[in-house]
């Protein structure tokens, strides 16, 4: 699997689950992960998939991510909502 790096442009709280949503680097195409709150057995037993449309599951012991939000210029570290 290659890293993956992406360029933010908005961060959208709904509170239990959070996307992130922003740009590949390396392919210029648009990007949304999803940050989910709940425990993973709540959100997977809730899903109903087709044999072909299993989710694919990759071990990521070694996977460390780390999602750093700047503040504003002005030194304001308030949420901004977007208009």
């Amino acid at each position: 699997m290659d890293p993956v790096r992406v360029r933010v442009n908005r961060i959208i709280d709904f509170g239990r689950t959070v996307s992130i949503v922003g740009i590949d680097l390396t392919s210029n195409e648009p990007v949304m992960v999803h940050v989910d709150h709940r425990p993973f057995d709540t959100v997977f037993a809730s899903q109903t998939f087709a044999d072909q449309n299993k989710p694919t599951v990759f071990e990521a012991g070694s996977l460390t991510l780390c999602i750093d939000v700047d503040i504003d210029a002005d030194g304001d570290d308030t949420p901004k909502r977007a208009a």
